[in-house]
């Protein structure tokens, strides 16, 4: 048989009770924070590097017969506003949507049949979901929340 010894406690005070209490705690060590240090040079670099890229996509000429991938509100706007009175057709998509990727290859095709029929037409495509996965600027200016949908603008509205 196993016996379980009965160890009996002494009466003690409330004030001991708290003071073992205390006396079995060790404190913490405070954490020191060390100073982060912060390459603004190369944060400016950066951001002047894409700056740079976006004044170039702005200024990108129109290419009939390629489909152009637009970024963002503004990208559009130039796009839109370059083309003219020619008919601007944009396709919205999502990467996780199968329906979107087959739109797209037969948005590919339509865009390659206008080409060949010289017909004044700019296709372009652009990404509901950011690298983040949220809603772009776009999609949330024109209220789009299901993929696969199509804008067409004509004379540049």
């Amino acid at each position: 048989a196993l016996t379980v010894p009965f160890v009996s406690r002494p009466q003690c005070s409330r004030a001991q009770v708290h003071a073992a209490w205390h006396h079995g705690r060790q404190r913490q060590p405070v954490q020191q924070v060390h100073a982060i240090h912060i390459d603004r040079r190369q944060h400016m670099e950066l951001a002047w590097k894409r700056q740079q890229e976006r004044d170039d996509r702005l200024k990108q000429q129109l290419v009939l017969g390629k489909v152009v991938e637009v970024q963002d509100l503004e990208h559009l706007e130039s796009l839109i506003d370059k083309a003219g009175s020619s008919l601007v057709v944009v396709a919205f998509y999502t990467r996780s949507c199968g329906v979107c990727k087959e739109l797209l290859k037969e948005f590919q095709a339509m865009c390659d049949e206008a080409k060949a029929a010289q017909v004044r037409a700019v296709f372009a495509r652009h990404n509901l979901l950011d690298e983040f996965d949220s809603w772009s600027d776009i999609s949330v200016w024109h209220k789009i929340r299901v993929p696969p949908t199509i804008f067409f603008y004509d004379g540049g509205a």
